[in-house]
């Protein structure tokens, strides 16, 4: 991580240096003027999308490790619950990247110039036609929110579904559950 944010800040002087050079000029101030405007913000945003990933992470990973010593410290049933806390900080992780690309995603547009109420018009209709197109989708993750809420199982549980299938549930999302069977298969369940 201490790399990365080097390589930015390497990045970002070299931009904001070269826009300082070319306002310097009379002829290239217009260049100049333009690279801070549209471009520069669009940089802007999607580095603080990034930043926005990583920081997510990081809190993501240390409410999770508070949450873990507290249960651990005042209740009786702590194994159950540092499972359903590695299972809600996967789903979580899994949440974070889908929700700062669609942000990155609009803001950019804003920067853009695209109208915020054709952003939303069009932002509605995507979102009804992928519902209309992926109902087997939602109905997934629709139950994969239930069984967060219930909390049946979590990841490192044993669990049978029905007479069939039955093993190690190694990952869940929303989407489905991974489960690693007695003979070392792995079978995905909706």
């Amino acid at each position: 991580f201490p790399w990365r944010l080097m390589i930015i800040a390497y990045i970002a002087l070299w931009v904001m240096g070269l826009i300082i050079g070319l306002r310097l000029f009379p002829d290239t101030r217009a260049l100049g003027l333009w690279l801070q405007g549209k471009p520069v913000s669009l940089l802007s945003i999607w580095i603080g999308m990034y930043f926005l990933l990583r920081s997510g992470d990081l809190i993501i990973n240390y409410l999770a490790r508070v949450w873990r010593m507290g249960t651990a410290l005042y209740s009786i049933d702590s194994q159950r619950k540092s499972l359903r806390i590695l299972t809600l900080v996967a789903v979580l992780k899994g949440i974070i990247p889908v929700a700062a690309t669609l942000l990155g995603i609009i803001l950019s547009l804003l920067i853009l110039g695209m109208p915020l109420t054709t952003l939303l018009a069009g932002l509605g209709l995507i979102s009804f036609a992928i519902s209309l197109a992926a109902q087997s989708l939602i109905k997934s993750m629709i139950n994969g929110l239930i069984i967060l809420w219930n909390d049946p199982y979590g990841v490192g549980d044993s669990v049978a579904f029905g007479n069939q299938v039955e093993g190690l549930v190694e990952q869940f999302n929303l989407f489905h559950t991974q489960l690693r069977s007695g003979d070392g298969d792995l079978i995905t369940m909706p």
